[in-house]
């Protein structure tokens, strides 16, 4: 099937309303916002706003888009690992920060607001692609602008990194476009495009997983070329030398895997949806512990991910596998703050094509509301859950995200082009 493209005119049937699992995620996302932002105080039923949540919205881009400063100006140099901010990403993201530093003669709110402008303007056009999708798959088109500008709205991984200002807003846009590319059998763009993005964070390698089935091994390795490729040219480029770029990168990448791993703090385990979160309340009472259970911990994830791809998840349809390998990229690894949660959107895009194309010839996809309620737990906040800092909205999210997998393995969310009937829309 071709991503975002649908064979044949849904104009002259148009879906008379929303299906009922879009608007269930609406209204469900619509509720858990409403009661974050929102205190009830009893017994005169008086309503204020969540002080704490509120917190967690206020505009903060000193944590993660503004702490290199110190760190660029000595860019070639060893200092560059060793002064200011202790750097802590692959080599590539220096071309990202570097980019918005570029702005920084015009001030820090300058950098901040080219941030916004480049995560923003591509989010506006996949949301008018998905609208168009859906307007051609017979949605009526003011429904589809409705859906997917509410959606977006009420974005809470969307919110959240633009609030840190993280980089993880750009990546994913970047992962969501090579999986357009593979929808529309464009494998050897969309194999090149998940390798360079592997090289800012590396879980993106899991996509790789969608070209075993087919055997397109080429498109394998030339996604690990490029990825290697663009990972030596980032290390030469950061410098003072590749053998140092590349010692001191990975001393950084394991000091944050060490020391977030290890981190027991409320503030960053209610934004924490990694399943070994589940693992750090277990050793609550022990926290010094922690860091020794990571390695087995990581085997244990390894093997069971690996377990289930290749014994179910990799006979499913594509969409299966889509659903599967994010929710995996997003709960495995040992840290997993919430603006990681923006890559279910491109597996959440997916299904939504799939139900409305369904609806159209008055059918239901088997396991499609669970997963849309799912989704709507996961992309929405529940900072309410964490009465006393006793940090449930963490552990929630990851086990919504076992439930998802769980979805991807027992539920075939049948591609458009393998089912005559919705083919026929």
């Amino acid at each position: 099937m071709k991503f975002f493209h649908s064979k044949g005119s849904a104009e002259d049937h148009p879906v008379g309303s929303l299906p009922r699992e879009l608007a269930m995620y609406l209204i469900v996302v619509l509720i858990l916002w409403a009661i974050s932002l929102f205190n009830v105080s009893h017994p005169w039923c008086v309503i204020n706003l969540n002080a704490r949540f509120i917190g967690l919205l206020r505009l903060d881009p000193q944590g993660d888009l503004l702490c290199c400063r110190v760190n660029l100006n000595s860019l070639h140099t060893a200092d560059f690992f060793n002064k200011g901010y202790s750097w802590n990403y692959p080599a590539p993201c220096v071309l990202i920060y570097q980019f918005f530093y570029l702005f920084q003669p015009l001030g820090s709110s300058a950098v901040v607001a080219a941030y916004f402008v480049a995560v923003i303007l591509p989010i506006v056009f996949f949301a008018s692609m998905l609208q168009n999708a859906m307007s051609r798959r017979g949605l009526t088109r003011a429904r589809a602008v409705f859906f997917v500008s509410a959606a977006a709205v009420l974005s809470w991984p969307i919110c959240y990194s633009l609030e840190r200002g993280n980089i993880e807003a750009l990546l994913w846009l970047g992962l969501a476009l090579s999986i357009v590319a593979y929808f529309r059998g464009q494998l050897m763009l969309a194999a090149i495009l998940i390798g360079i993005v592997a090289t800012f964070k590396l879980y993106p390698l899991l996509f790789f997983a969608l070209f075993l089935r087919p055997r397109r091994y080429r498109e394998i390795a030339a996604g690990l070329g490029a990825s290697l490729v663009t990972t030596v040219v980032s290390l030469l480029y950061v410098g003072p030398t590749l053998g140092a770029a590349t010692w001191y990168t990975l001393r950084g990448i394991h000091r944050f895997i060490k020391g977030f791993s290890s981190n027991n703090s409320p503030g960053d385990l209610t934004l924490d949806h990694s399943a070994f979160v589940l693992v750090k309340l277990l050793t609550a009472s022990h926290p010094q512990s922690i860091a020794s259970y990571l390695p087995r911990y990581e085997l244990l994830a390894a093997t069971i991910a690996l377990a289930i791809f290749f014994i179910r998840t990799w006979k499913m349809p594509r969409a299966n596998q889509v659903l599967m390998l994010s929710s995996c990229m997003v709960l495995l690894p040992a840290t997993s703050f919430d603006y990681t949660l923006q890559s279910l959107y491109i597996p959440w895009a997916w299904l939504c094509l799939l139900i409305i194309t369904s609806h159209r010839v008055g059918k239901r996809i088997p396991g499609a509301m669970a997963a849309m309620l799912c989704f709507a737990v996961l992309l929405a906040p529940e900072i309410f859950l964490d009465p006393g800092q006793r940090l449930f909205a963490g552990p929630l999210k990851a086990l919504v995200l076992m439930a998802l997998i769980g979805i991807s393995m027992i539920y075939p969310f049948v591609d458009e082009d393998r089912s005559p009937g919705l083919l026929a829309a």
